[in-house]
């Protein structure tokens, strides 16, 4: 029989000083996505930190893609209390929201009972109650892990539904866009190892590093009841706001090599920054002309932009 190892709980402050810094990492969204399959929601797309709520400000304002339902997350470290139990009520009021998510590392039984309540009587909302650990397996790095205490019933059931039809969706447009770059030796060139690559159930896919290996170049698509509605590319800057800068002052240079403008935001709350391009799909589009948007972008936009690295 082979060895299995122990696996051992960290303290979630050793991993983020503070609510904060947990945010700021729930935001990216690889980390997002994680929250979103544990729940078993469509991929949530994060939209804003801190937004205001009267004299609140919400943790995080998201959309579920597919479904376009507003999203809130609050997030509570250590032990559940009503003071959070508020805010979410009044987040939930004050933006809306169809999907109210309340993280908290120690869940009180009486904070359980009262979400319960809530997805009881509230059937154009659902409430979730979920649990944050970090984890470890022996030597491993630390891992967050979701838990969730409370859930809606019959609405994540549904949910789950779409989410399932949503992934097939995604998973079949990457495999075609994959088939599609694998035809062009200019792609190729670029982007060796694309042969190998294999798709995903995920809004975005990402390719190679820039020239400093400190930004991704990111593919995107969005969509909704399995339709395609945009896409768009970015420049992924996972944590050096001065490679943002040092982009953001050739921005004439590089929106003229372009040849058109991308939105540039620097987030200076949070580690990640993008500079990115979208543009909406065409009724009747074809999947070839998309395709080839892309695949045009992901070649121009590393070309230029390692130049001012």
């Amino acid at each position: 029989m082979k060895p299995l190892g122990r696996i051992t709980r960290c303290k979630v402050r050793d991993i983020w000083t503070n609510e904060n810094d947990f945010s700021d990492w729930l935001f990216i969204p690889e980390n997002i996505e994680l929250l979103s399959d544990t729940l078993g929601l469509n991929t949530i797309i994060t939209q804003t930190r801190e937004d205001n709520v009267g004299g609140f400000r919400a943790d995080i304002v998201g959309e579920e893609t597919d479904t376009g339902r507003k999203v809130i997350i609050e997030n509570q470290f250590e032990t559940s209390n009503h003071d959070h139990l508020g805010k979410i009520i009044t987040y939930a009021a004050g933006k809306d929201a169809s999907i109210i998510i309340w993280i908290v590392e120690d869940a009180r039984p009486e904070h359980a009972s009262a979400i319960e309540w809530l997805n009881n009587n509230m059937t154009d909302k659902g409430f979730f109650l979920v649990q944050i650990e970090v984890i470890k397996i022996e030597d491993s790095l630390p891992a967050a892990t979701f838990t969730i205490i409370q859930k809606p019933n019959e609405y994540i059931q549904s949910v789950k539904a779409e989410t399932d039809t949503t992934k097939q969706f995604k998973y079949s447009y990457w495999s075609q866009f994959l088939d599609y770059v694998k035809g062009d030796k200019k792609f190729l060139r670029e982007y060796p190892g694309t042969e190998s690559r294999k798709a995903s159930g995920d809004h975005w896919f990402t390719f190679r590093k820039g020239c400093k290996g400190d930004y991704h170049i990111n593919c995107n698509i969005f969509t909704r009841n399995s339709q395609l509605l945009s896409i768009g590319a970015d420049i992924w800057i996972s944590d050096d706001k001065e490679l943002f800068k040092k982009f953001e002052a050739h921005k004439e240079e590089i929106h003229q090599a372009l040849g058109y403008e991308m939105e540039w935001d620097l987030k200076e709350d949070k580690k990640a920054t993008s500079i990115r391009i979208k543009r909406d799909v065409k009724e009747g589009e074809s999947l070839e002309s998309t395709f080839e948007w892309l695949k045009e972008k992901t070649v121009t936009l590393r070309a230029v932009f390692n130049k001012y690295c």
